[in-house]
């Protein structure tokens, strides 16, 4: 008897452990995922503890003391919640706003006999506190601009070496192209007088031929060479041509490149003014 009954309760427990196992799982995860939901619910609930101070204060049930005390937790709870330094600046900017107020009224109850010099002291020092906290961070921030501009610079000071060094290339390869040009000039002008010198000695030979002092093969002869003479000429004359052409390009090219050093020192004098400013 003993028997069947333990296989029962190990069966039962078998039975039971998987869903007491999903139960815990789901317990934890839904404890995990109820985190940010309890931070915003305790947000909702320090703000109508604001508003409800606001009341009592307006019916001059509660001091204002009691208004700055909820705003105070209000705003050190939306502090805690926060994940972004901009975030904390909207909400440290507003904090300081609530307690420039607090000093405000507590002097003003100090000018009535209805408050305390303690009152005001307490009232700055809190003032102060927050909005050394607000320079803090925004201090931070800057620092963290500040890196991000100096990087940026040394990118622009890179850019701008790079741009300097083509226009310096493009103004070689213009004046190498200059130079061709010229040497293309002289060529052409030696081919010209080398196919007016065939020619004429072309005619020359016609004269002697016809007078049967030549024979019709060394006419033949001064004809090619006149014809080679005249390709020639062509030849160069288009090659004149091109390194024309190839003037126009590299000057284009170094119209351009000037135009990048240009920008590339507007960027840079515009990161620097930047760095100056800040």
């Amino acid at each position: 008897m003993f028997p069947r009954r333990i296989d029962v309760a190990l069966l039962a427990v078998t039975l039971l452990l998987p869903s007491f196992a999903a139960s815990a799982f789901a317990q934890q995860a839904a404890e995990e995922m109820s985190l940010s939901e309890l931070q915003a619910e305790r947000i909702e609930v320090l703000s109508q503890a604001v508003e409800q101070a606001r009341t009592l204060y307006q019916n001059s049930t509660v001091p204002y003391h009691e208004v700055w005390e909820a705003q105070r937790t209000l705003y050190e709870a939306q502090l805690e919640q926060s994940n972004s330094k901009e975030e904390r600046v909207a909400i440290l900017e507003k904090y300081v706003e609530a307690a420039k107020l607090d000093e405000e009224i507590a002097v003003q109850l100090l000018e009535v006999a209805r408050g305390s010099s303690r009152d005001v002291s307490r009232a700055k020092a809190e003032r102060l506190r927050i909005e050394i906290m607000l320079k803090e961070i925004k201090s931070q921030k800057e620092v963290a601009a500040n890196a991000d501009l100096r990087q940026q610079e040394i990118l622009a000071v890179h850019h701008l070496q790079i741009q300097e060094f083509e226009l310096t290339k493009a103004e070689a390869n213009l004046r190498i192209a200059k130079l061709r040009s010229e040497v293309t000039k002289l060529h052409v002008g030696e081919m010209r007088l080398r196919h007016d010198l065939k020619e004429v000695q072309l005619k020359h030979a016609e004269k002697l031929a016809q007078q049967a002092v030549q024979s019709d093969l060394e006419t033949a002869n001064y004809q090619l060479e006149a014809d080679v003479a005249k390709a020639s000429l062509r030849k160069a004359e288009a090659n004149s041509i091109e390194s024309e052409i190839q003037i126009a390009h590299e000057q284009a090219n170094v119209d351009i490149a000037k135009v990048e050093v240009e920008v590339a020192k507007e960027q840079l004098e515009s990161i620097r003014k930047r760095l100056a400013d800040g």
